[in-house]
C-alpha cells in the first residue's frame, strides 16, 4: 500500500471514529437529557444528518419501517464497524 493511500485510509478511519462518537453521544444524551437542552439539540441535529439518508434508504423495507425501535441506528453502527475493519486490514 502506498504512503498516500495509507494516509487517506487513516483519515477516513478517523472520520468514521468521529461519526461513531456522534452516534454514541446521541445515545447517551437522549437517555440523560431532556429535549429542550441545548446539548441535546446540537447532538441530535449532528446525528440526524448522518442517519437521515439511511432512514430514507431503508424506509422501503417494511420490517425496518414498522419496527418499534430505531434499527437504522444499529445498521449504521454495523456499517461503520465493517468499513473501519476493512480499512484497517
Amino acid at each position: 500500500m502506498s504512503y498516500i493511500s495509507y494516509i487517506f485510509s487513516q483519515i477516513f478511519v478517523i472520520l468514521l471514529d468521529v461519526v461513531d462518537l456522534i452516534l454514541i453521544a446521541r445515545l447517551i444524551v437522549s437517555i440523560l437529557l431532556d429535549e429542550e437542552n441545548r446539548l441535546f439539540v446540537i447532538v441530535f441535529y449532528m446525528s440526524e444528518t448522518i442517519l437521515t439518508p439511511f432512514r430514507v434508504l431503508f424506509s422501503k423495507i417494511s420490517f425496518i419501517r414498522e419496527s418499534p425501535i430505531d434499527i437504522t441506528y444499529l445498521i449504521v453502527m454495523v456499517i461503520i464497524t465493517v468499513l473501519r475493519y476493512m480499512l484497517l486490514l
